[in-house]
């Protein structure tokens, strides 16, 4: 009886480790679902993050692009500028340039203005003279006219 009791005793021992046993394997299957569980969660954070840094670089290239294109407009913008101002700074020093020829030409105008007026005064005299001396040879064709005739 004894040998019966304890092998009841190690029957409950049996049953209870085996117990326990279940207990720790259905732990430990537990234990490996969530670590399955926080693996699959810890791959998927890693395509997402890789997904969003393939997203950045192309946002990043774009605005790089973007940039690029205005940064060359800029340059272009600039040098139609440059070119406008050198193009104004010519068209000024023409336009002196073509005020100073007109200045000059209007002064030799009056110039000659002034030489044609001198040249009628000078004219008028000397039709006074030649109108002088033609009454002078007129009388003196009369007197000599009348010298002929008393002789």
């Amino acid at each position: 009886e004894k040998h019966k009791t304890e092998m009841e005793e190690n029957a409950v021992a049996l049953t209870e480790l085996q117990e326990q046993v279940n207990n720790l394997k259905a732990d430990a299957e537990a234990h490996n679902l969530a670590m399955n569980a926080k693996d699959e969660q810890v791959h998927n954070s890693k395509a997402k993050l890789h997904e969003v840094q393939q997203q950045l670089a192309a946002a990043l290239e774009t605005a790089d692009n973007a940039a690029s294109s205005s940064n060359a407009a800029l340059q272009l913008l600039s040098a139609r500028s440059s070119s406008a101002d050198s193009t104004i700074v010519d068209k000024d020093i023409e336009l002196q340039q073509t005020k100073e020829a007109l200045d000059a030409s209007n002064s030799k105008e009056a110039e000659m203005e002034a030489e044609l007026r001198e040249l009628a005064a000078q004219m008028q005299q000397k039709n006074a003279e030649l109108s002088d001396l033609a009454a002078q040879a007129s009388q003196m064709q009369q007197k000599h006219s009348v010298d002929l005739e008393e002789a």
